[in-house]
């Protein structure tokens, strides 16, 4: 996370719920667990990775975690792109990302299975609703949000991940996610580039 947590407008003593996609090797853990936010779904593409995950939280009995690809539509196999940092990995072939980072690279292609949020929060967790959304999906962060227009109503704080630039083919840019998050009654709180091509921004609702 490139904007720290005590940065966040969130009063100190909420206890939030927290949707965490793209969890990776769930690096966040600590600092949920620093502001006492052991409610935690993460959801994980990559196999590997989620087996990393299910191992950390093991002994947090409310986290659980999911292998899937978050997308607009549930169902659909697509191909990931696997790069050998593994961070940099994507639903979305490599566009500009491979000119700014050319020591990334893909490494290998394997099949996922989407999921929207709200067909993962109906089937999986029903009646658990996210206070906090935390995207961290390399380009496909809009589309996983057109798919959780249920999601969106309940939810009070978004952080995601944003480009600048088509580092990711075809893949939405910053504008069309806060358009997106403003037509769901969300205000960007603060904003942070981590390059020119990518950064960080933190949403409220309004």
């Amino acid at each position: 996370m490139l904007i720290d947590v005590k940065d966040l407008d969130i009063p100190e003593n909420t206890n939030c719920k927290i949707l965490h996609i793209g969890a990776s090797e769930a690096e966040e853990i600590d600092v949920y667990l620093s502001r006492g936010w052991d409610d935690v779904v993460w959801v994980e593409a990559i196999p590997e990775k989620y087996e990393i995950v299910c191992s950390k939280i093991s002994n947090y009995p409310k986290m659980k975690a999911f292998n899937y690809a978050i997308w607009s539509i549930s169902n659909k196999v697509f191909n990931f792109y696997q790069t050998n940092n593994g961070q940099s990995s994507s639903l979305y072939p490599l566009a500009k990302h491979a000119e700014v980072y050319p020591h990334i690279f893909v490494e290998k292609v394997i099949n996922v299975s989407t999921i929207t949020i709200d067909d993962l929060l109906s089937k999986h967790l029903s009646g658990w609703f996210p206070d906090f959304i935390n995207l961290d999906i390399q380009g496909a962060e809009y589309d996983a949000l057109v798919g959780g227009k249920s999601a969106l109503k309940k939810a009070k704080y978004i952080y995601t991940e944003v480009s600048y630039e088509n580092l990711y083919q075809d893949a939405a840019l910053e504008p069309a996610v806060t358009k997106l998050l403003s037509k769901n009654n969300f205000s960007k709180y603060c904003e942070i580039k981590a390059m020119d091509s990518w950064g960080d921004a933190f949403y409220v609702k309004d």
